[in-house]
């Protein structure tokens, strides 16, 4: 892009050779844009890599948690089925609380 903007910007000159101000203005705005353009590239570049690695980051990390958390239910289930009248006790203990709580908003 630097290349065709200077050559454009080149054979303008040879034309207009009348205004001198006037084509160094437009070489040092094209360089200005063609730096610009090339700092934007290298910034989207970085954010689109760091969004990437963030985004796999928090796969790994979903992937774990679900792991975690079928591991916790699969041992709840197991303990529940192992003890039923405890877990009938601790489900009928939880339900006293909950009305209780419920019951005192009111």
């Amino acid at each position: 892009m630097a290349t065709t903007t200077k050559q454009t910007t080149s054979n303008l000159k040879d034309t207009n050779s009348k205004s001198p101000w006037t084509d160094k203005t437009s070489d040092t705005l094209h360089e200005t844009v063609d730096k610009v353009a090339t700092k934007a590239s290298t910034a989207e570049e970085n954010i689109r890599n760091a969004a990437s690695k963030s985004a796999d980051t928090v796969s790994v990390k979903k992937d774990e948690l679900q792991k975690q958390l079928n591991s916790s239910v699969g041992r709840a289930r197991k303990a529940a089925a192992e003890n039923p009248l405890a877990t009938a006790g601790i489900a009928f203990a939880a339900g006293l609380v909950v009305s209780a709580l419920l019951s005192r908003r009111s």
